[in-house]
């Protein structure tokens, strides 16, 4: 009985969702890190890298929903010590796009994404600080996105695209000992990703 209903819901969801207003892909993203904790720290960006599975769905013909999910190396230095956190994180995008110039398509994207953290570090430059304690990253944070970016149409429905996107901290990110503590703590992020639709 369980069978056939599930069977049923699929067949269901396959007649009122056309193939064709579904997408789903791969992209990478390499990104520029940086730390803001309004305070009176020497703050310096690293390199992230991103990497993640797409689905987009066309609600509109120029309005899309996106979601999916994505691997997220963030951090940055404060005061010579490199911070480093992996978040899993899960964004919910509207993508807005203009009609199709020849093979291209533009487009703007913007909406939030929930990061749960994979493993975390602290490196200190000096050596008296290896054994210290300068806490952890929160286990979840909350992210805004935005991104403006082309796409190119290739046969059979498939696609290729390249994006710039800002990804700003909402919430405090790091839980602090009380040696080491900030007004506030967000992650940021500005990078490329380029990726593929089919």
């Amino acid at each position: 009985m369980k069978r056939i209903f599930f069977i049923s819901v699929l067949l269901f969801y396959t007649q009122i969702t056309p193939a064709q207003t579904l997408k789903m892909g791969l992209y990478i993203a390499p990104a520029l890190n940086s730390i803001n904790t309004n305070n009176d720290a020497e703050e310096n960006k690293n390199m992230g890298f991103n990497y993640g599975y797409i689905i987009e769905y066309s609600f509109t013909e120029n309005h899309s929903l996106e979601s999916g999910f994505e691997i997220s190396k963030k951090g940055g230095e404060i005061d010579n010590r490199n911070y480093q956190s992996h978040y899993l994180t899960l964004p919910i995008q509207v993508k807005m796009k203009s009609r199709p110039f020849g093979y291209f398509t533009y487009f703007a994207k913007t909406g939030p994404s929930l990061g749960i953290k994979i493993r975390d570090s602290v490196e200190p430059n000096l050596q008296h600080e290896s054994n210290i304690n300068f806490g952890e990253a929160k286990n979840l944070m909350l992210m805004l996105n935005v991104s403006i970016g082309a796409e190119y149409s290739l046969k059979q429905e498939s696609s290729v695209y390249a994006e710039l996107f800002i990804k700003n901290g909402i919430t405090h990110s790091w839980q602090e000992t009380s040696n080491y503590s900030y007004d506030t703590f967000v992650l940021n992020q500005f990078g490329l990703s380029l990726g593929f639709l089919f």
